[in-house]
């Protein structure tokens, strides 16, 4: 009785080794047509991706757009342009990039947002205690803005201790103060 009881236990787990085996080769071959399937879904034209980056040279249509463009940007730029007084100044926010000691030079630097024009001046401002230090340099076109030329003073000419920096931005269409930035010269 004991060796009936072995052998039919010996050929069920056969049964469930057998079936376990099969059921991961089904499911195995089901994962292998679903990932088949997808991958030939994908389209095989590289050009007809969407996330791929063109570096050919530029169509004519592409040309044409941008002569358009940039013949409405001047149209667009000569009709906001009025007579230049201090009524109508458009108001700037100049913004101090870098004021501070590098070695034996102050230096600061400075653009100027919402103007993009060649011309105009810029008026940087150091402070500590009583004593005040002015120097102007000249703005310029720069990408999107208008940039100050980078100041560079002796460091010498600056008591130790904490000093701080504004920039006063002036043009014939534009003016504007920007906000007080503090650095150290030791």
């Amino acid at each position: 009785m004991f060796n009936k009881n072995k052998k039919r236990t010996k050929r069920i787990n056969k049964k469930i080794v057998l079936l376990v085996l099969i059921l991961l080769l089904l499911v195995g071959i089901g994962g292998y047509i679903y990932l088949d399937q997808k991958k030939s879904a994908q389209p095989k034209n590289p050009t007809t991706d969407i996330n791929k980056v063109n570096y050919g040279p530029p169509t004519q249509e592409e040309l044409d757009e941008t002569d358009a463009h940039k013949k409405a940007l001047d149209e667009q730029s000569k009709n906001n342009v009025t007579a230049p007084t201090p009524e109508n100044k458009k108001t700037v926010s100049p913004t101090i990039t870098y004021a501070g000691q590098y070695g034996s030079q102050v230096e600061a630097s400075a653009f100027v947002s919402g103007i993009f024009e060649d011309g105009g001046k810029c008026n940087f401002v150091f402070k500590q205690n009583q004593t005040t230090i002015e120097k102007s340099t000249s703005a310029f076109k720069d990408a999107t803005t208008s940039r100050c030329t980078n100041l560079s003073l002796p460091s010498s000419q600056f008591a130790k201790g904490t000093w701080s920096a504004t920039v006063t931005y002036s043009s014939n269409v534009a003016g504007g103060v920007s906000k007080s930035v503090s650095f150290e010269v030791k």
